[in-house]
C-alpha cells in the first residue's frame, strides 16, 4: 500500500500523476508531495484536525472527489487488478490542516489513531502534510490523495 498527498493547480494536472512511473512520489517532477503510507484522508487527516482543534466535525467522505479511475466499473479482467486511485480533498480540509500547529502532544494522540506509526513518524508525517496544506493554499492549489494497494 502506498499513499501520497500532493498539490496540483487543477484536476487535469493531478491526473498527470498517473503517467509517472512512481506516481507523485516526493521528488517527482512537477509535484510537491508527502509520502504518508497508511494515512487515509478520511478518517486520519480529519482526526489530526480534530485532535488539534478539539472539534469533531462531520465526515468529509462525501466531499472526496474520485478523479481516477474515472469509473468503478471494470470493462475487462485486467481492469480488476488493483491500481492507483487519485482523489481530490475538499479545500476545507486543506485549510483546516494548514491551521494545525503540530506538537508532541498532538503527534502522540494522532499516532494512536494510525497503523504502525510511533510518535516520531506521526510528528514527521503530520508536519509534512501541514506544510503541504499551507503551501497549497498559498498557491491556490488543491490537495490530492494518491492511493495504491
Amino acid at each position: 500500500m502506498m499513499d501520497y498527498y500532493f498539490s496540483a493547480a487543477s484536476d487535469a494536472a493531478a491526473l498527470s500523476a498517473k503517467d509517472l512511473p512512481a506516481g507523485p512520489a516526493p521528488g517527482s517532477d512537477g509535484f510537491l508531495s508527502v509520502e504518508a503510507k497508511g494515512v487515509i484522508a478520511c478518517p486520519h487527516l480529519e482526526q489530526l484536525v480534530s485532535i488539534a482543534t478539539g472539534n469533531i466535525g462531520n465526515s468529509l467522505v462525501p466531499e472526496l472527489s474520485t478523479l481516477w479511475p474515472s469509473s468503478p466499473e471494470a470493462s475487462s479482467e485486467s481492469d480488476l487488478e488493483p491500481g492507483p486511485s487519485i482523489m481530490r480533498l475538499p479545500d476545507s480540509l486543506r485549510d483546516a490542516l494548514g491551521e494545525v500547529v503540530m506538537t508532541q502532544q498532538i503527534a502522540a494522540a494522532w499516532a494512536n489513531e494510525l497503523w504502525d506509526y510511533d510518535l516520531t513518524d506521526a510528528e514527521r508525517v503530520g508536519t509534512e502534510i501541514i506544510q503541504l496544506a499551507k503551501a497549497a493554499k498559498a498557491e491556490h492549489k488543491s490537495l490530492y490523495w494518491w492511493m495504491e494497494i
